[in-house]
């Protein structure tokens, strides 16, 4: 079992007793530009607010850490707390597979996540998916292919 594996059991293991099915594949996400914030952040503090800023807009109803949790029939959310060592503060919301649009796109060290619901909201998220976190991309990859066929749009 490489570094890899054993992070993603950890995490798993972080929710596995609160979800009633085997978990698929498991990731920890921040808002879309949260890397890029962080990043810029270290090497010039006052630069990064902006990112930071636009990070929030494109994920509001979700913290700057969420777990998300896959299953064979739903995607779980929590909200995340840590870096080397996680912790999970409490369960944000879970959904059907069917009742959100999952997309993706590959960045330079993240996987991007872009997800649509019923409603017509939209969040977009990112996970680190370099070297010992790889494991990460697996979960997106499991949202994708269980998310189904574009969604309707809302009725008026």
């Amino acid at each position: 079992m490489g570094i890899g594996d054993k992070q993603a059991a950890k995490v798993a293991g972080l929710v596995a007793g609160e979800i009633p099915e085997p978990i698929v594949a498991v990731a920890i996400f921040l808002r879309k530009g949260e890397t890029a914030s962080r990043s810029i952040g270290a090497f010039a503090p006052g630069a990064s607010l902006g990112k930071w800023a636009e990070s929030m807009q494109r994920a509001p109803a979700f913290p700057a850490n969420t777990l998300i949790a896959v299953t064979d029939s739903k995607m779980y959310c929590y909200e995340a707390k840590g870096g080397f060592s996680w912790k999970v503060k409490g369960k944000l919301a879970e959904y059907d597979h069917g009742s959100y649009q999952a997309e993706t796109d590959d960045g330079k060290l993240t996987k991007f996540l872009y997800l649509t619901f019923l409603d017509g909201t939209r969040a977009e998220l990112e996970t680190q998916v370099s070297g010992a976190q790889k494991w990460q991309g697996e979960a997106v990859d499991a949202l994708v292919a269980r998310s189904g066929a574009p969604l309707a749009a809302p009725e008026a």
